[in-house]
């Protein structure tokens, strides 16, 4: 019966579950399995003490190999040691390549996660970037700022950012929306 239904549908309707139940409908039919396999709409709350980084790792490599898109990456944290930022550098990576439209990273580790901003920015497809307890003063301003081409939505919240970054670093009259908390540089829509 589930193979009467578009992909597509399926894949809606997989997006509404948590990953465990979307992934029980797989054994339902040959329609759900590959509807499990590729959905686009991507959420992670990794744990190293769970041991699910291997799952993680696991699935992102194959949505690197089979080149999958991918809507919206949500990727967070309980417990990340800086060891861990190779893997986590590694999956944003992957879902860049994929052409990620909303990217959503927190990261509730100590020392804060450095993200490489202007990669981020620089991507043509990102609609929405909202970025939790990341670091960006390591950053240099030399390394180039960037167009945003395609940016509506940047949220920062507990991110380390120098103040005069901001504007450098995207197209503010392009953005529909930032949201920044206790950030005291000029507000843009």
């Amino acid at each position: 019966m589930a193979d009467l239904f578009p992909e597509c549908l399926i894949q809606k309707i997989l997006c509404f579950l948590r990953l465990k139940e979307a992934a029980k409908t797989s054994i339902v039919s040959k329609a759900c399995l590959q509807a499990w396999l590729t959905l686009p709409n991507l959420k992670f709350t990794v744990d190293y003490h769970n041991d699910n980084m291997k799952i993680v790792d696991d699935i992102m490599k194959r949505y690197r190999d089979g080149k999958v898109p991918i809507e919206k990456f949500d990727l967070s944290d309980s417990n990340f040691c800086s060891e861990d930022f190779a893997l986590i550098d590694k999956w944003l990576d992957i879902a860049l390549q994929n052409h990620v439209k909303d990217l959503v990273v927190g990261v509730c580790s100590f020392p804060s996660y450095p993200l490489r901003i202007f990669k981020f920015l620089a991507v043509k497809s990102l609609r929405e970037l909202v970025l939790s307890n990341c670091n960006l003063m390591h950053v240099s301003l030399s390394s180039g700022a960037t167009n945003c081409h395609s940016l509506r939505k940047l949220s920062l919240i507990k991110v380390h950012l120098d103040g005069n970054m901001l504007p450098v670093t995207t197209r503010p009259e392009a953005l529909a929306a930032t949201d920044i908390p206790n950030y005291t540089g000029p507000r843009y829509p």
